[in-house]
């Protein structure tokens, strides 16, 4: 942790920080105290009396993030007698938290992501670190319709032009290696019949329809700018895999339906 008494650190430190309050509404959402508290963490990763609480937060707001930062918290920032709930939200945090840490490189989020997944999704899973001084590791199931969410990320960069790639664009191996395990209902918009944990089940079905429905018909932003070859080359990607799938059923029949609507249905940003 030595790097936090380095004064360009710091000052880099301090300009992320206040570029985090301008555009993130820290100073609203908090209070004085809280913010004081934050700030501290922060910039040096020390603990003020146990806050921030929220084991995804001392993660988020530590001063570096790569794996050895991960175990250093895990190590030494997790609160005493760590719960299944805690390690619930390590992994709500691994899958869709990483890529929003003040100062992370999308490169080194993708590297933590299969670091703590692997390359394709394994419901058999367990925490690839130690907690305190525990021995061994934390096994939990593994919650694929919140990655498979997730994994819905890059609709945000097929959309607008200022948007970033994000993790999950470099992750379409692990995403399409969900597809088998996620609740059916998440492929069939309109259906209210239950409501799987983790995720929002209206928002994901839309999301994951218009996300199918842009690259069926490769719906281009730039409208055939130079600058948009990556996004269509994507597109065209993401098209070739899901034709080339043979299930999921209820996957399959949303997959043809959207390449069967009108493109104007998903153009409309």
């Amino acid at each position: 942790m030595s790097f936090t008494d380095d004064p360009i650190w710091i000052a880099k430190r301090e300009a992320l920080w206040e570029q985090c309050l301008d555009s993130r509404g820290w100073a609203e959402e908090l209070s004085r105290k809280q913010v004081r508290d934050l700030h501290a963490y922060f910039m040096t990763g020390r603990l003020t009396k146990g806050e921030p609480k929220p084991v995804g937060a001392r993660l988020n707001f530590f001063p570096d993030m790569n794996v050895e930062a991960i175990e250093y918290v895990l190590t030494h920032n997790m609160p005493e007698g760590a719960t299944e709930k805690d390690v619930s939200s390590l992994k709500l945090f691994f899958s869709g938290g990483i890529d929003d840490v003040p100062g992370v490189k999308t490169e080194e989020a993708v590297r933590i992501f299969r670091y703590v997944f692997g390359d394709s999704y394994s419901p058999d899973w367990h925490l690839p670190f130690l907690i305190k001084d525990e021995s061994t590791h934390r096994q939990s199931e593994l919650d694929p319709n919140y990655q498979f969410a997730c994994g819905l990320g890059p609709i945000r960069w097929l959309k607008y032009e200022d948007r970033p790639r994000g993790m999950w664009y470099y992750l379409t191996d692990y995403w399409f290696s969900l597809l088998n395990y996620v609740d059916p209902i998440l492929f069939r918009p309109g259906d209210t019949s239950h409501r799987p944990p983790n995720v929002n089940r209206k928002i994901t079905q839309n999301k994951a329809r218009r996300f199918l429905g842009i690259c069926a018909h490769e719906i281009d932003i730039t409208n055939g700018a130079d600058e948009g070859a990556e996004r269509r080359q994507y597109m065209q990607n993401i098209r070739d895999r899901m034709d080339a799938l043979e299930g999921p059923p209820d996957l399959m029949t949303l997959w043809d339906d959207v390449k069967k609507s009108d493109p104007d249905e998903f153009s409309e940003f």
